[in-house]
């Protein structure tokens, strides 16, 4: 066991009807981050990301000199990919004991991530009809970018399409990934009444790393992990862009919430006006809720705080996301 200058376009709205498929003590904080991508898990240390973890320790030691407590933490070859997988929905997955334990407001994971194999930047394009008329044929569904104005394809329910959070360590017993799609799953708590069992409880999970998301493929690719989660966080890029290895994005986020900015405004503005060490082009920098119905996914991206927080009442049913792009 272990022991424990910018352009700027116009924020954009997304509202998506879906099918898919708490309280948590607002004081609770987790993280895990990787530097190291080295010899644990067969790399030769090229790719390593040395502001990982100093990210992360920010976040945490902000939040905590404010009086919060830090009730989890690990770094480098001490994260599994394992921690992350819905022990509910995958034999061998440990969320409930590590990312996604009773009590945990916030989780925030600083590493690599993977954009996985899903086709895009096919072709310029200004709506998905024209997409799939181009490329339709092969069975994916495409659609039309309407950041980078290009062609994308995906597959739902294809693995090899979906973003994953990398780990490095001897440790890792799923080939080094945690998928987002098909084996996260975030916020069971105790009462709530559908989803994988009573065994989370994660109010806002952040993923400070490439690719969580893919645009236009928001809903298809990150619905599925709110069983009670109330809002995801994180980034898209394009195949020219990827998220920058910041050493402070981290702290300047944790600083807005402690403000009492809303989580979703906070996440944005620390990539919009905090921090500069995102690369570009193509950065979107995105906030997503998905909930009981089109007013309590709005209301949490256009309110919610850190600490005024009310869980789901019932299976996610309409998506909203928010985002900056560069």
């Amino acid at each position: 066991m272990r022991t424990a200058p910018r352009r700027v376009l116009a924020t954009a709205i997304v509202f998506i009807a879906v099918v898919a498929g708490g309280e948590a003590s607002a004081s609770n904080v987790a993280y895990e981050c990787v530097r190291y991508y080295d010899a644990s898990c067969g790399q030769d240390g090229s790719n390593s990301l040395f502001n990982a973890c100093t990210n992360a320790y920010g976040f945490a030691n902000k939040l905590s000199a404010a009086g919060h407590t830090v009730v989890h933490s690990y770094s480098n070859t001490a994260v599994y990919d394992s921690d992350s997988i819905e022990s509910d929905l995958i034999s061998g997955g440990h969320d409930s004991q590590y990312t996604d334990v009773t009590g945990t407001a916030i989780e925030y994971y600083s590493m690599h991530g993977s954009c996985g194999n899903y086709d895009h930047n096919l072709g310029s394009c200004t709506t998905d009809s024209q997409c799939q008329a181009a490329y339709g044929s092969s069975g994916l569904t495409y659609r039309c970018d309407t950041i980078s104005h290009t062609c994308s394809g995906y597959i739902p329910g294809n693995a090899s399409y979906d973003r994953q959070i990398l780990t490095c360590s001897q440790g890792d017993t799923f080939g080094g990934g945690a998928n987002i799609t098909s084996q996260m799953r975030f916020g069971e708590y105790s009462t709530y009444p559908y989803g994988y069992g009573h065994n989370g409880d994660a109010n806002f999970v952040v993923f400070d790393t490439s690719c969580p998301f893919a645009l236009p493929f928001l809903v298809e690719m990150n619905s599925q992990i709110f069983t009670g989660l109330h809002m995801e966080l994180g980034f898209s890029t394009a195949s020219s862009g990827d998220t920058g290895d910041s050493a402070v994005r981290g702290t300047k986020f944790a600083t807005r919430l402690l403000n009492n900015q809303t989580v979703a405004g906070a996440w944005l503005d620390t990539s919009r006006l905090d921090d500069v060490a995102d690369s570009c082009p193509g950065l979107c920098t995105i906030a997503m809720s998905c909930d009981y119905g089109s007013y309590y996914a709005t209301w949490r991206i256009n309110n919610e705080t850190f600490t005024n927080t009310g869980d789901p009442a019932g299976p996610a049913t309409y998506c909203w996301a928010t985002y900056w792009c560069c």
